[in-house]
């Protein structure tokens, strides 16, 4: 039986660095998929890092952070190989999420709509795969800590002596959170389903039927908007 678990540690600069475990993965791993939940409404998604298990390899990861409607952080999962890349890739890490805490010194995480695919003349769904989360205990981050993550270009506002991640400098002039994952004119509220198709569509039939894809819409929606007229 395949398993898909987290585990995680706090770096020395207070960021959660939490990786996701394949165990008794299948040799012809296409891709895996998934919805990351934190039960604590403040906690922030900063970076990520490919997993080991993929070594020289460079799959596609697509992640999109959202909030659910009771409060939680979700964070939208898409890794996929391409075809021609298919192989067996053995266990560890598959990636590795680089966060900033929140306001709790213990977050539960957990997984929703788990799916993981193999390739073998065709996508096919992997049957009883079991992805567990767990709890992290966080420390908050101290001042010194605060003070380093600002001069490397993070920005907080500090309330009450809890400090809350705003963002990077650079992207706090980006009002529309499609246009940080490269989908302008598309609905942010749908971006889990482009990020689930195109992961597979890629994977499946390449690149090229996805950017055709992508930019008929994205004319689509142009021309709805009134700002091409042919």
């Amino acid at each position: 039986m395949t398993n898909i678990k987290t585990k995680a540690i706090q770096n020395e600069d207070g960021l959660i660095e939490l990786s996701v475990l394949g165990e008794n993965l299948p040799d012809n791993l296409l891709g895996v998929s998934y919805y990351l939940t934190f039960d604590d409404p403040n906690i922030k998604l900063l970076n990520y890092e490919k997993g080991e298990i993929f070594g020289n390899e460079n799959p596609f990861i697509l992640l999109k952070q959202v909030s659910g409607p009771d409060g939680s952080v979700k964070i939208v999962t898409g890794i996929s190989m391409p075809v021609e890349s298919v192989s067996k890739l053995g266990d560890g890490e598959v990636v590795t999420y680089v966060l900033v805490p929140g306001e709790r010194d213990q977050v539960n995480v957990g997984f929703e709509k788990g799916v993981l695919s193999v390739y073998d003349d065709g996508r096919e769904d992997v049957e009883n795969v079991v992805f567990n989360g767990n709890v992290v205990k966080v420390k908050a981050l101290d001042q010194e800590q605060i003070s380093d993550l600002i001069e490397e270009g993070l920005e907080f506002n500090v309330v009450d002596g809890q400090a809350y991640f705003l963002g990077l400098e650079s992207e706090l002039g980006v009002h529309d959170e499609s246009e940080r994952v490269g989908m302008t004119g598309f609905d942010p509220s749908l971006v889990h389903l482009y990020l689930f198709l195109g992961s597979f569509v890629i994977a499946v039939v390449g690149g090229g039927f996805l950017y055709y894809f992508l930019r008929k819409r994205y004319i689509r929606n142009k021309r709805l908007n009134g700002e091409f007229s042919s």
